[in-house]
């Protein structure tokens, strides 16, 4: 099955809380951090540049398909699942 690089944007994005700004999307990285004991980062959105995201840093495969998918945002090529 493909997946659209709509649809890998839904499921990064949709889910997440967009911070206007890196100041109040660290600072609410930072209190999840204290309150979970794990890291949590404060990101800058590939699919939406204006905004932030707060969470785990992604795996390795996970990134390079975020990155490749960033990419090709304009295009709207299809991803494999």
């Amino acid at each position: 099955m493909m997946r659209s690089v709509e649809q890998v944007r839904a499921a990064h994005c949709d889910s997440k809380t967009a911070y206007p700004n890196r100041f109040q999307a660290k600072f609410e990285a930072d209190k999840a951090s204290d309150r979970t004991g794990e890291l949590i980062r404060a990101y800058r959105c590939v699919f939406c540049p204006e905004h932030f995201h707060i969470g785990h840093p992604p795996t390795y495969e996970r990134l390079e398909e975020l990155a490749w998918a960033a990419r090709r945002h304009a295009q709207g090529e299809e991803l494999p699942s």
